[in-house]
C-alpha cells in the first residue's frame, strides 16, 4: 500500500517527457503554409520596421494572464533595429520546456506603415512568444542569456523604474 501511495505521488510530480511537449518541427513534420505564412508577414513587419514601441503588460491581482497596456514608450531606432535582428534570426521552430507560467512583463510593438508585429516578454522564465500568431510558430520560445539581456536592456531604458530591480 505505502509503495501505491508514493508511486502515485511520483507520477503526480513528474515532469512530462519532451517528446510530449511538442518537439521542434522536424524534417518529416509538414508545416502548415498558413502558419508559413503569417510568420513571414510578421517579420517582414519586424524587419521592415519604421518604429518600434515598449508596452507594459499588466496582470491584476489574483489574474492568471496578463494585458497590454497602451501606454507606449518609444524604443530608440538602434535597440529597436537590434531587436528586430534578434526576432528576425530566431529559429522560431524551436520550442520552450520550461514549466512556469508565461507572465510576460513587457510588449515590443515593431510599426511598418499600418502593419504592426508584437512580442511579449517574460523575465521570470526567459521566454518570448508573438502575439497573434497561429500554431507551433506562435508558442513560447525559450531566449537565450543574450537574446533575455537584449531585451531587458531596452525595456529598462523605456521603463526604468518597473524594471530597476530584475538582474541582467
Amino acid at each position: 500500500m505505502r509503495s501505491a501511495v508514493l508511486a502515485l505521488m511520483l507520477a503526480g510530480l513528474s515532469i512530462a517527457p519532451a517528446s510530449a511537449q511538442g518537439p521542434p518541427y522536424g524534417p518529416e513534420d509538414v508545416i502548415p503554409e498558413a502558419e508559413k505564412r503569417q510568420l513571414s508577414a510578421m517579420l517582414d513587419v519586424v524587419r521592415g520596421a519604421e518604429r518600434v514601441e515598449a508596452l507594459p503588460v499588466k496582470t491584476e491581482d489574483m489574474a492568471l494572464v496578463g494585458h497590454v497596456v497602451e501606454e507606449p514608450m518609444p524604443v530608440d531606432p538602434v535597440t529597436g533595429r537590434a531587436l528586430g535582428k534578434l526576432i528576425a534570426r530566431y529559429d522560431w521552430t524551436r520550442w520552450s520546456a520550461m514549466g512556469c507560467m508565461f507572465q510576460p512583463a513587457v510588449a515590443f510593438r515593431f510599426r511598418r506603415g499600418n502593419d504592426s508585429t508584437m512580442v511579449e516578454v517574460c523575465f521570470e522564465c526567459g521566454e518570448m512568444a508573438l502575439s497573434g500568431m497561429a500554431g507551433r510558430f506562435g508558442d513560447k520560445k525559450l531566449l537565450d542569456s543574450g537574446e533575455r539581456k537584449a531585451f531587458l536592456r531596452a525595456a529598462k531604458k523605456a521603463f526604468p523604474d518597473r524594471f530597476a530591480d530584475l538582474k541582467e
